[in-house]
C-alpha cells in the first residue's frame, strides 16, 4: 500500500537560505552533468554515473562541493 503525505516546510530564515543555497548547487550540478553527458553522446544513466565517476567525479565534486552520493541520483 502506497501511503502519500502532504507537508508544508516552515524553515526558519537560516535553514531557508541553507536550503536555497543546496537547490543551487544541485542544478548547477545536474548542468554540469547534463554537459558531459551530451558533449560526451552518452544518454544511459548507469554509463552517465560511470563517466562522471571515472574522470569527473572529483572535478563535479571540488566544483560544486557536492558529495557524489547526491549527484549520480
Amino acid at each position: 500500500m502506497l501511503c502519500t503525505l502532504k507537508i508544508k516546510l516552515m524553515p526558519t530564515l537560516e535553514q531557508f537560505h541553507a536550503l536555497l543555497e543546496t537547490m543551487k548547487r544541485f542544478n548547477q550540478a545536474c548542468n554540469y552533468i547534463s554537459e558531459i553527458a551530451f558533449r560526451s553522446r552518452t544518454f544511459s544513466k548507469t554509463k552517465i554515473q560511470r563517466l562522471c565517476l571515472a574522470w569527473q567525479g572529483m572535478r563535479v565534486r571540488k566544483r560544486l562541493r557536492m558529495k557524489f552520493k547526491k549527484m549520480v541520483r
